[in-house]
């Protein structure tokens, strides 16, 4: 069953207003059936498979002929953009380009196709994606996960899913992106990367545990960034005369591949694991970051800290001089406490909104409403 996503209508206005759009994000997110589903009159190609790519190496042009084409991997066959430059110039032609190495494809794309080109990134789904479905319960959805192949499986082989897809990454991905050799030591990176979800980046710790350098570190780090496993928030810098932290927050995309690459089995380890309140702080985080891609919000997502130790967990400029503020707790119950970061920071900051995600019942605190996860399959409403 086709499930709709949020990026539907943002595509099909793109491609009235362009020749061609892109549509990356990583591998898995659905962006094939997506493709299909909307636009059944475009010829297909998946530049992936062998037939398909000898095609369009011996004759591009010919390849490049239907009037509407859809472009799947289209990493795999480079070449193809300086044709498509002057081909989409010259007649009215619509493509749309998908693939999953952004690192590869996306300089191509801007490079061949510039001001040509509309760019859409799609991510694993957000529990507005899947609000008919998602389970109840936190822990439950937090170790599922969001890729669409998941949620189609049988119970029980969602570790054994994940661990495929991290080897396909691995052997695929990784090695034409940065011809990494040593693939074991990537992997320990990854899981020392796993272990800081949710907190501040470290690598210089974990280049003293690999014994990598952290030039080598940052080069892997933007891997993952470009094939969207992780992504890095960064801190809001005002002038509030407090001495703020510059250090990012590392956060992974999907919370099923987090805990799988932690280990973490069932609900019974993930509540009892010393990270579960990271944990819960990237599900909620990674879920308002998909968000924000999807329907191209206005302003950018951070986070705020200063030197004490005064944090706030997610913030964004909603409007001129406006900000939004969100807390994330991993507790059932409402505490007080919740709410003294924010009232902190309202004596330096034009906070407008702001809110506390718990797993608890809805109500509202000192001008903030303090809410259960599930009011995010309400995004635009409620946040916005």
């Amino acid at each position: 069953m086709y499930i709709q996503r949020q990026v539907e209508r943002r595509i099909k206005r793109l491609l009235k207003s362009f020749p061609v759009v892109f549509v990356t994000g990583p591998r898995q997110s659905g962006k094939t059936t997506l493709l299909k589903h909307l636009f059944p009159d475009f010829a297909y190609f998946n530049l992936e498979t062998p037939s398909t790519l000898l095609q369009a190496k011996e004759d591009p042009l010919g390849f490049l002929s239907p009037e509407k084409i859809i472009l799947d991997e289209a990493q795999e066959a480079p070449w193809l953009f300086s044709y498509l430059l002057e081909l989409v110039d010259n007649q009215e032609k619509k493509v749309i380009i998908a693939g999953s190495q952004n690192l590869l494809l996306h300089d191509k794309v801007s490079q061949s196709l510039a001001g040509r080109v509309g760019i859409v990134e799609l991510f694993p789904f957000t529990l507005l994606e899947i609000k008919e479905s998602i389970p109840q319960v936190a822990d439950k959805a937090i170790l599922q996960g969001f890729y669409p192949r998941i949620w189609q499986l049988k119970k029980g082989t969602r570790i054994e899913w994940y661990q495929s897809y991290l080897r396909t990454y691995l052997e695929r991905d990784v090695r034409s992106l940065k011809k990494i050799k040593d693939l074991l030591l990537f992997q320990d990176f990854i899981l020392l990367l796993a272990g800081q979800a949710g907190s501040l980046l470290n690598l210089s710790s974990i280049s003293n545990s690999l014994g990598v350098s952290l030039t080598t570190l940052r080069q892997w780090l933007s891997v993952l960034e470009a094939s969207y496993l992780v992504f890095r928030l960064r801190p809001y810098f005002a002038n509030i005369k407090k001495r703020l932290i510059k250090t990012p927050k590392l956060y992974f995309y999907d919370s099923g591949l987090l805990t799988t690459i932690l280990g973490i089995k069932n609900e019974q380890e993930l509540k009892s694991h010393p990270l579960y309140g990271q944990i819960f702080e990237n599900f909620i985080v990674a879920d308002i970051v998909k968000n924000f891609a999807h329907l191209n919000l206005y302003g950018k997502p951070y986070f705020l800290r200063d030197k004490t130790g005064n944090e706030l967990d997610f913030l964004w400029s909603y409007s001129s001089a406006k900000l939004a503020v969100l807390e994330v707790k991993a507790s059932l119950t409402f505490n007080p406490e919740f709410v003294k970061r924010i009232d902190y920071y309202r004596q330096f900051l034009p906070i407008k909104k702001s809110f506390v995600i718990y797993k608890g019942k809805d109500l509202v605190f000192k001008n903030s409403k303090i809410l259960n996860w599930l009011n995010l399959v309400n995004f635009e409403n409620i946040f916005l």
